[in-house]
């Protein structure tokens, strides 16, 4: 269906603006975060992968009362390769809820289940559904396509496995952040392709579209923040190292030959982030292909906010509106 207008608040940057956001300056309440990370710690791209793995385990988090949820369980979804680890959140166990099936980020080497459980969490209460949280394998042990691989057999089989998962599955929704927000985009085409029924909507929170790291955004916020150019060069190294290889859309969406016919989509972007070029792009074709797309750009805001919401009131109000979006979407309201 058409596009209605999209209706930023009075502080919300257009997306021509958004293409020239040297003039904006981060939240205030983020500024801590960013001088404990760039002074307590090396980057990542300096370590070896288990290495990094250890340090985002180990990074200090805003505290963050975990959600309640009213169960939890630990699956095993047959993948392609070997088993996949996940996690099933039911906020509301007697009904049979819309399921969203979410891909941690961490540029395809770091992050696991744990490392996501608060924001599962979150998702699950805010948009009253079914979150499965999905542990693809990662990078360099497994590199492109694994991951992405895992990610649509677990779609296939949650699709297919609705009833198991007390779940409705006429209203599925694929969530991602960063590296998730690839695998997601990827694995929606993917879907579509296969005829996978039930895609209503997909989440993507300043997720990875693109491999070009020349885009205007990548210089402008090349170094600084939580994610930085260097950083990018170093995760597609070890994700995807064959060039020609991230001409597949499997790795880079924006590649897809087409984008009709895909889920209403929310993108969930920050003001302040290398990835926002390759965003808005994506976010235009999705349009032009006829696509329900909402495209919101957080000023102030970096790279990871969807975590910060405990110490920062804007990121926590651009959280919800994410979830907002998702919970109108899945449950038939926009």
């Amino acid at each position: 269906m058409p596009d209605p207008p999209d209706t930023p608040s009075p502080k919300s940057p257009t997306e021509a603006e958004a293409s020239e956001p040297l003039a904006m300056t981060v939240d205030p309440c983020l500024v801590p975060i960013l001088e404990h990370m760039h002074g307590s710690q090396p980057p990542l791209r300096s370590m070896t992968p288990q290495e990094a793995r250890a340090a985002v385990a180990n990074f200090p988090r805003p505290k963050n009362p975990r959600t309640t949820v009213a169960e939890v369980r630990e699956l095993e979804i047959p993948g392609p390769a070997s088993s996949i680890p996940a996690r099933l959140y039911l906020p509301d166990p007697e009904n049979r809820l819309p399921l969203a099936i979410a891909f941690h980020g961490g540029g395809w080497v770091v992050g696991d289940l744990d490392g996501f459980d608060s924001e599962a969490r979150l998702i699950a209460a805010g948009a009253h559904c079914n979150v499965l949280s999905i542990d693809y394998r990662l990078a360099p042990e497994d590199p492109f396509p694994a991951a992405v691989e895992d990610a649509f057999a677990s779609i296939k089989w949650a699709s297919e496995h609705a009833d198991d998962l007390q779940s409705d599955g006429r209203n599925l929704a694929l969530v991602g952040m960063s590296a998730g927000g690839n695998i997601a985009a990827a694995a929606a085409i993917m879907a579509r392709d296969h005829g996978i029924p039930g895609i209503r909507h997909q989440l993507l929170v300043y997720p990875v579209l693109d491999s070009d790291i020349d885009r205007p955004t990548m210089h402008a916020f090349s170094e600084g923040l939580v994610l930085e150019r260097e950083d990018m060069k170093w995760f597609w190294n070890l994700y995807c190292p064959d060039l020609e290889a991230r001409k597949d859309f499997r790795a880079t969406p924006i590649n897809a030959r087409s984008l009709a016919g895909l889920p209403t989509t929310y993108l969930a972007l920050a003001a302040l982030d290398p990835l926002l070029d390759e965003a808005l792009d994506y976010g235009s074709r999705l349009k032009a292909a006829e696509v329900h797309t909402e495209i919101r750009v957080a000023p102030g805001l970096i790279h990871g906010f969807f975590s910060y919401g405990p110490i920062c009131p804007a990121a926590a109000d651009e959280v919800q509106r994410a979830i907002d979006a998702l919970r109108a979407s899945i449950h038939g309201n926009h």
